[in-house]
């Protein structure tokens, strides 16, 4: 099953002022690159179930604060492949 985990932008961004973190000082402390937390904040990319809850262990606030809307879905293999 692939589980996509998307930010809830303003949130994100209002403990992040809060807090007085940049992007920057997010990214350092999951481990992605600020160009990464950019991209979550643009709703361009999702996270990985690992670092949201990294994020959301760091930040110590509410899960719908930190994060909008997750996908699951189930992956299927191609079916006209033969294995």
């Amino acid at each position: 099953m692939l589980i996509r985990i998307f930010i809830n932008p303003e949130g994100l961004r209002r403990i992040l002022l809060q807090r007085g973190w940049t992007q920057g000082t997010l990214a350092i402390k999951i481990g992605v690159s600020g160009a990464t937390v950019s991209r979550w904040l643009q709703e361009q990319q999702s996270l990985t179930p690992d670092k949201a809850k990294r994020m959301h262990e760091l930040l110590r606030a509410r899960w719908d604060d930190i994060f909008g809307k997750i996908i699951s879905q189930v992956e299927r293999k191609d079916a006209s492949r033969d294995d």
